[in-house]
């Protein structure tokens, strides 16, 4: 387990995290406020001067240590991902990186290194008395300048309107998936879904090198206790054992295993969603 702390002034959260956290609950506000630092993190350029003055800086840090944004990297995945949008290669386009990743792979090196040398020796053959065309060799990233890619199923062009509730969030974890495989770099993925259905779950926790907070209201699967973050009146992590031992042990709850089939019954009663212990 790996502890993971999203924090901003007042403001701590502290996840005991091993590949996925399911974060449940219905305490919109923390879950906005939650997913704001995190965003703020990775997504600010810089601190407004409101925060500096008022609320802090945002941090994230794992196992106690504050963590390096070039050292990480950050993705989201939600319903309102558009591939019509991404793929056309702006600077945070995930199909630019899945791309980038892609081509560099060390297969391709050797083609890469041919058109490299095909284009020099054309650039040469554009020699004259007034202008040098010099050549600029391409890198993985900059053949990104020079591809069109376009997204197919079933062989035929589609966009994001011909994909359904699951392929629209499989195809944004199966790129982000490829990325995290084949970086050194840790990963922080945020999935913003109202529904978790098993085939999103059977991927997702099969993920790569990735931390995977899911933010989700409904779910068929039964989740371990030891998985779950609860956003409601008390907000906590159900795998923190002493936490929960603490919180319940006012209301008359003698032992630690009567606490969480506490926490079990209220979960299925108010949220239904199922825990297992």
């Amino acid at each position: 387990m790996n502890l993971l702390t999203i924090k901003k002034g007042n403001k701590r959260y502290d996840l005991q995290i091993d590949n996925v956290k399911y974060c449940i609950g219905n305490n919109f506000e923390e879950k906005y406020n939650f997913e704001s630092i995190l965003k703020e993190v990775f997504l600010s350029s810089k601190e407004s001067e409101y925060s500096v003055n008022n609320t802090g800086q945002a941090q994230v840090l794992i196992n106690d240590k504050e963590i390096k944004i070039k050292e990480v990297n950050f993705y989201q995945v939600n319903l309102n991902y558009s591939i019509s949008a991404d793929i056309k290669l702006t600077t945070h386009s995930l199909i630019a990186k899945y791309l980038e990743i892609l081509i560099a792979q060390n297969e391709n090196i050797d083609t890469i290194n041919t058109i490299n040398l095909l284009l020099e020796s054309f650039t040469n053959e554009l020699d004259n008395e007034l202008i040098y065309p010099e050549f600029i060799t391409y890198t993985p990233k900059q053949f990104l300048k020079i591809l069109l890619p376009i997204f197919l199923k079933e062989e035929d062009q589609a966009n994001e309107y011909d994909l359904s509730y699951n392929e629209i969030i499989l195809i944004q974890l199966k790129m982000i998936n490829y990325i995290a495989s084949h970086q050194l770099n840790k990963t922080i993925c945020l999935i913003d879904i109202p529904y978790l259905t098993k085939e999103i779950n059977d991927y997702l926790i099969n993920m790569k090198n990735c931390f995977t907070i899911v933010m989700l209201y409904k779910t068929n699967k039964n989740l371990n206790i030891k998985d779950v973050y609860m956003f409601d009146n008390l907000i906590f992590d159900l795998s923190d054992d002493e936490q929960i031992y603490n919180i319940y042990i006012d209301k008359g709850v003698c032992t630690l295993q009567e606490a969480k089939e506490m926490i079990k019954n209220n979960i299925k009663t108010k949220l239904d969603i199922s825990i297992t212990i």
